[in-house]
């Protein structure tokens, strides 16, 4: 009878906890955390159509749910040839900044221009860190795990983009404000 011997690919071993930890601190918890806002903007969208102030009619909340990946699509060649002249941790340092503002932004300010405008910020300072975590796995994964370090980045979108849907939605659900689950994350 043959056997087929699999291969254990991408092992977790003694050499390899360092480049699994790397990655997860800087490819897969960021990219989780981020998608989060996805996530809690579809979770919202109730609380974001109740609101008196600001109303969004449903082409709107399309466009607003589109926002972000428009930003990261159009912003990811810039960062890809600025990644190549700046420093990167500068770049991540101020895309981080700026993903946060523009999310405490979006969570606060009830103006709809204002709201289109930091969800796409939100978008292209997102895409810095796609390009940056997607070229740091390719640059420094052990030869056998590069693809499974690619695909885990979808992975943690996923994650994150549950998780802030999952906690928008009962935030919001519960009487809480829009902003609450924005400004958490």
């Amino acid at each position: 009878e043959a056997r087929l011997e699999v291969p254990q690919r991408c092992a977790m071993t003694a050499g390899m906890a360092k480049p699994w930890c790397m990655f997860m601190l800087c490819c897969f918890v960021p990219q989780m955390l981020m998608s989060m806002d996805g996530g809690s903007t579809s979770g919202a969208i109730d609380c974001i159509k109740a609101a008196t102030d600001v109303h969004f009619s449903h082409v709107e909340l399309s466009i607003l749910g589109s926002l972000v990946p428009a930003g990261m699509t159009l912003s990811s060649i810039f960062w890809g040839r600025a990644l190549q002249l700046a420093p990167s941790k500068a770049l991540l340092v101020a895309g981080l900044a700026v993903n946060a503002a523009s999310t405490v932004v979006f969570g606060s300010v009830r103006l709809k221009g204002v709201m289109l405008a930091a969800k796409f910020v939100m978008g292209v300072a997102q895409g810095l860190h796609i390009v940056w975590g997607t070229s740091w796995a390719v640059a420094r994964a052990p030869q056998d795990c590069g693809v499974a370090w690619l695909g885990l980045g979808t992975v943690a979108a996923g994650i994150g983009t549950g998780l802030g849907t999952a906690f928008s939605g009962y935030t919001t659900a519960v009487g809480g404000p829009l902003r609450a689950p924005l400004l958490l994350l």
